[in-house]
């Protein structure tokens, strides 16, 4: 199943360098606040979590976030699902960018492609294929109102309750566990978000499996191949 939302996620949630503190406060370091080791890893958290709660299951599913690999977290794989949505790492690749104008280049349906930056190459490249685009802060400000902005949309399946997403989404982050010290790791994070898949029924990368052997993702595509 194509991608319909793309999202150069840096680019969206517009890290800066964290302010050094020689002894950070214990409370900024649990807290995940800039300056302390997992301030960054708390802000993509936030962020995946943002984009999750306001995405329907036939839209999260098709949505692929970019991250650069230089702050990906140690010893995970370059591609992870986090509530259905497709996280990489752009670990084979000099820049974030570069994977994502290989994901735009590729397509096999641009104008079903909405692509969310305000990095110029990655426009630019968007808009050589035709595909959707919009800046990054405007886009972002929508999301956290409600408002989704796509291009395109494919047919919605009710086959989940959000509210399911949404309270599995606000539990990874005030689920308190033994250990806990108020940084969700990104490894937690991804456990949890694969557990959340099996207890609603689902396996492997939350294919659902139709009788007849037909998978989920399988029908999908060929009802949108029916009506694009």
């Amino acid at each position: 199943m194509s991608i319909v939302l793309l999202i150069d996620g840096y680019n969206v949630i517009a890290p800066v360098a964290a302010p050094k503190h020689a002894s950070p406060p214990s409370h900024l370091v649990a807290a995940g606040s800039a300056g302390s080791p997992g301030w960054l890893q708390v802000e993509r958290e936030r962020f995946l979590k943002r984009v999750a709660m306001q995405l329907d299951e036939s839209i999260r599913r098709r949505t692929c976030v970019i991250f650069d690999a230089k702050d990906a977290p140690s010893g995970l794989p370059a591609t992870r699902d986090f509530l259905g949505i497709d996280v990489r790492f752009a670990v084979d690749h000099d820049e974030a960018d570069d994977l994502i104008e290989e994901l735009i280049r590729s397509h096999p349906v641009p104008k079903h492609l909405t692509v969310v930056s305000s990095d110029h190459r990655v426009q630019r490249a968007a808009k050589r294929r035709r595909a959707f685009r919009y800046d990054s802060q405007p886009w972002y400000d929508d999301l956290i109102d409600g408002r989704v902005r796509l291009g395109w949309r494919p047919k919605h399946r009710a086959s989940e309750d959000a509210s399911v997403v949404k309270e599995a989404a606000s539990d990874l982050g005030d689920a308190a566990r033994p250990g806990d010290t108020g940084i969700l790791d990104d490894a937690r994070l991804f456990d949890d978000a694969n557990f959340l898949d099996q207890l609603m029924g689902r396996s492997g990368q939350g294919k659902l499996t139709q009788p007849g052997g037909i998978s989920d993702e399988q029908l999908q595509d060929w009802i949108d191949e029916l009506d694009p």
